[in-house]
């Protein structure tokens, strides 16, 4: 049975890779699990969040049952470089990647992917290996059932 919430995780960053990014999904780790000696110059670390819509929040994504069957999920992208325009690049490029673009999950149909909000890149010493800076994106879109 699979995974609503990594389901649709698993589409964004499927766009992501798609476009040549090294992509991290929550933590920092290797392809064997753990925290490597070095991080690459440029990478897209990704956190998820997703809102289910209720009548308080969002009352014209709830049908007259009042069932929630809409899912709003939100893609926290840490776009990360060595410097602060190469931090810059990795969100044009994270942004070219995703920016309107419909994922696919099977059993739901979604909106094209906008953003949501962001953050300047800041300097971040608590990197493995060496000092980077960090610029947040946030892109989400609505998912319904197909």
């Amino acid at each position: 049975m699979s995974n609503l919430y990594e389901d649709h995780v698993a589409a964004f960053l499927t766009l992501l890779t798609a476009a040549d990014l090294t992509v991290f999904d929550g933590e920092i780790l290797d392809e064997n699990g753990e925290v490597p000696d070095e991080v690459p110059e440029q990478y897209a670390l990704v956190y998820s969040y997703f809102e289910t819509p209720n009548g308080l929040v969002a009352a014209d994504a709830i049908p007259l049952t009042g069932e929630s069957i809409e899912l709003d999920p939100r893609m926290y992208v840490h776009c990360v470089g060595i410097t602060a325009a190469s931090a810059r690049s990795t969100a044009a490029q994270v942004r070219a990647a995703v920016l309107d673009v419909v994922p696919v999950v099977t059993g739901r149909t979604g909106s094209p992917i906008d953003w949501r909000e962001g953050q300047p890149p800041r300097r971040d010493e608590d990197v493995p290996g060496h000092p980077v800076h960090d610029q947040v994106e946030v892109y989400g879109w609505r998912s319904l059932p197909a």
